[in-house]
């Protein structure tokens, strides 16, 4: 990734206090269209118990209305002689000036991912109302339920569209990391392990297999109860044809007789 073409100044960069003047704010662009704001402390200035805590608390302000089930944030790191915090909307890292660049590329990935897969966890919530709603009909239709057929049509396209969304996410997050180990894999491996990616990317899968496939069975039932209705309608039709076909023949019989 080219780190200038990601990269924007923040609006209002006003740094913490207790965090020394050679730090710097950068707002970098998140996949759910905001944007994640990165606090970066060069080595030497900041080692002290006081910044670490600064940045820490700089950090967690952000996170009091956000929420990742049992997930505490700040999430907070420390290898390669890197001081990391992190959380959806900020982060903040200690570092040597030459590794600014890593970690900024190292949050950016993560931050994406997780993100993304935070998406595809809400629109899941948001569908198990609905999938409740639904249950009766993936036992059948009748003429007066088959109207929410279109319906029932949008929510399968949504629930499809989620595990689409998902199976291309689990290519990302079980690719092998890589060797020999960087700085900026190792960022990543410690926070989806610290977020339990991989654990919700799978609970995430089992619970879209369930809505796809009652929303499957929902449109089988419908297709089924289309095609009996109209496999019904055309066996009437053919008895009512028969019956004025015989009736006209049975006049044509006696009009024979009359004469």
């Amino acid at each position: 990734m080219n780190a200038d073409s990601t990269v924007a100044p923040l609006a209002t960069p006003m740094l913490p206090e207790g965090v020394p003047a050679g730090s710097r704010i950068e707002l970098l662009p998140s996949a759910d269209g905001g944007s994640h704001a990165l606090l970066l402390v060069p080595a030497g200035t900041g080692e002290s118990l006081d910044v670490v805590e600064a940045a820490r608390c700089w950090v967690a302000e952000s996170v009091a209305a956000d929420s990742r089930g049992p997930i505490a944030f700040p999430v907070l790191l420390r290898l390669y002689n890197v001081e990391l915090a992190w959380s959806p909307t900020r982060s903040a890292a200690i570092a040597v000036e030459e590794r600014f660049a890593t970690i900024r590329d190292a949050v950016v990935d993560f931050t994406n991912l997780e993100a993304e897969l935070h998406g595809i966890e809400t629109g899941i919530a948001e569908a198990w109302p609905n999938y409740e709603a639904d249950l009766s009909f993936a036992y059948g239709f009748t003429e007066a339920t088959l109207g929410q057929r279109e319906r029932l049509l949008g929510r399968y396209a949504q629930v499809m569209s989620l595990h689409g969304r998902l199976a291309r996410l689990t290519r990302r997050i079980t690719q092998p990391a890589p060797q020999p180990p960087t700085l900026a894999g190792q960022i990543g491996e410690r926070l989806r392990e610290r977020l339990r990616v991989e654990e919700r990317d799978e609970a995430a899968d089992g619970e879209l297999e369930v809505l796809c496939g009652h929303y499957d069975a929902c449109g089988q039932r419908a297709s089924d109860y289309t095609i009996a209705r109209r496999e019904n309608m055309l066996s009437w039709t053919i008895i009512i044809l028969l019956v004025i076909e015989t009736l006209l023949f049975a006049a044509d019989l006696l009009a024979s007789a009359g004469t």
